[in-house]
This record gives C-alpha cells, sequence and structure tokens, in this order.
C-alpha cells in the first residue's frame, strides 16, 4: 500500500517527518482503507468517519455563514 500510494497520505498526498503513516481502516468492518498521516487519521476520526460532517465542513470552508454580512471583511482579525 505504501508504494501504491507513493510514500504519501492517502488524502492529504503529504508525507511524515519519520515516514509513518497511520493504517486506516473502517471501525464497522474492520476493512483497510489506506495509509494516512497522524493529522487525516485524527480528522477522520474526530469526524467519527461520517462523510456527512466532511461535506458540510467542504461547504462551510467555500462558503462561511459570515460572508452572508455585509462588510463581514471591516471586523477586526477577518484577514488573519
Amino acid at each position: 500500500m505504501f508504494k501504491l500510494q507513493g510514500g504519501v497520505c492517502a488524502i492529504c498526498g503529504g508525507g511524515t517527518s519519520k515516514n509513518f503513516l497511520a493504517t486506516d481502516h473502517d471501525h464497522k468492518t474492520g476493512e483497510i482503507r489506506g495509509l494516512l498521516c497522524a493529522t487525516c487519521n485524527k480528522v477522520l476520526g474526530r469526524f467519527r468517519d461520517d462523510s456527512d460532517r466532511f461535506y458540510h465542513a467542504a461547504r462551510y470552508l467555500e462558503w462561511p455563514p459570515a460572508r452572508e454580512i455585509p462588510h463581514h471583511n471591516d471586523w477586526p482579525h477577518a484577514n488573519h
């Protein structure tokens, strides 16, 4: 699998400082899915492998609710 993925995380395409990738698996079926860096592996765990959460998170990042408020970019820390 390491060779198939080119030695990088299956999600972000990044490597790790120690070339360590976690073997990710489906917690319900036990099926091995791929190799992930620690960050991506933790995110999957925190989102409980719920694809709907990822979908909504991606939509949030693309168009956050604050953009609906006129002049939201004038707020302090808006560009930090």
